[in-house]
């Protein structure tokens, strides 16, 4: 399976298409049985937003957002997908970790 199909089914496992036209998901679940290369250029130009995204960044509890602008896509991308349920979204590594230093030194805080 390439790259893509491991991410287009991540997403669909992920239910990240819920709410979105059923077209989509219809053209990914084509992708991952027929082969990404197997769509036409204009049902590729409709994955394609999904298969690069841009880590929306994370707040901390003062208030401040890190305005990450790292791209994803590729094996980051199929990685961030797969613990989106965590955050509620797709975050890259490095805002990953950061938000779960927040959650780490709340927990801290609130044992004192």
């Amino acid at each position: 399976m390439t790259i893509e199909a491991d991410i287009l089914e991540a997403l669909i496992a992920q239910d990240h298409f819920h709410g979105k036209d059923s077209m989509i998901e219809g053209i990914a679940k084509r992708a991952i049985a027929m082969g990404y290369d197997s769509l036409s250029p204009k049902q590729q130009a409709v994955l394609k937003p999904y298969l690069n995204m841009d880590c929306p960044g994370v707040t901390d509890p003062g208030g401040y957002h890190n305005d990450c602008s790292r791209k994803l896509d590729g094996d980051d991308l199929l990685a961030a997908v797969k613990v989106s349920y965590q955050y509620d979204e797709i975050l890259c590594e490095d805002c990953r970790n950061e938000s779960d230093g927040y959650d780490a030194e709340w927990a801290r805080i609130q044992a004192e």
